[in-house]
């Protein structure tokens, strides 16, 4: 049975995600090397796609292969986007919403809907006693965010929209995405998670943060983000709070920024 709920736990999650995920956004934050970190969910998920719960997504061009030809075909199954099947669905009750996805069809939207999972991930498994509501297709009050997310532990309830930035300069994310929320009058609290095309090569995991090349990468972001905190400045704290991507994976602490540059915990 606990293998079955799992098997369950994980066919809900990817259709909460509108029903696309790839192995690494479910890497171990506490493994030691990146390979031990992906060994269990690469796993589950071979094992999911030989009972026919989930199947590999085509990339760009792929389209025309079926299901059977894109399982034999040799590519890395950490990068491969992944979709819940119908019969998966069905298995959780669900095939009211199951779409299913035909191709994805640029890098550069691959990279974004990534973090995207990145970030929404490390919601569920490091804030383990609430229950949350992801919605990747909101819109409110003329604003699409990345992600709108409802999260309660049965006495405390609170809102957030999140933008999950890739841009060379924090300067433009400020006045293309944080000045548009400034227009927009949201309840909710608005999260700005801020990378770079730079720091995404590779899109690396936690454990590569100490390589040398990815710490470099780190440290011009950081500089950026810094630009980016310093346009906000005069924002209210109350609504805004700012997180330096590469701190996904520990956003239960306190990597949080206010405007004026303090950090605290997002929820305390």
């Amino acid at each position: 049975m606990r293998h079955k709920d799992n098997h369950h736990d994980i066919l809900n999650f990817i259709l909460d995600l509108d029903n696309l995920i790839q192995v690494k956004n479910l890497a171990s934050y506490k493994a030691k090397r990146v390979d031990g970190s992906l060994l269990r969910p690469r796993k589950k998920f071979e094992l999911l796609e030989n009972e026919g719960l989930i199947r590999k997504v085509p990339n760009l061009g792929e389209a025309h292969l079926t299901a059977e030809q894109l399982k034999k075909k040799p590519l890395d199954v950490n990068n491969r986007w992944w979709q819940v099947t119908r019969l998966g669905a069905r298995e959780i009750g669900r095939e009211s919403d199951y779409k299913r996805v035909r191709e994805v069809k640029s890098v550069r939207d691959k990279e974004h809907e990534s973090q995207i999972r990145d970030v929404c991930v490390a919601f569920k498994r490091l804030y383990p006693d609430y229950k949350f509501e992801f919605d990747l297709n909101a819109e409110i009050d003329g604003v699409k965010p990345d992600i709108a997310i409802k999260i309660s532990n049965g006495i405390d309830t609170h809102h957030f929209v999140v933008e999950v930035e890739r841009k060379d300069w924090g300067v433009r994310t400020y006045r293309e995405t944080v000045l548009k929320y400034e227009k927009a009058k949201l309840k909710a609290k608005v999260l700005i998670v801020y990378s770079d095309r730079d720091f995404d090569q590779g899109h690396p995991r936690p454990q590569c943060y100490s390589d040398f090349i990815v710490a470099q990468r780190k440290e011009m972001l950081m500089r950026q983000f810094q630009c980016l905190l310093k346009a906000s400045k005069d924002l209210p704290g109350y609504r805004y709070l700012f997180l330096p991507y590469p701190d996904y994976h520990r956003l239960n602490e306190r990597v949080w920024y206010l405007p004026n540059g303090h950090q605290i915990n997002l929820i305390s």
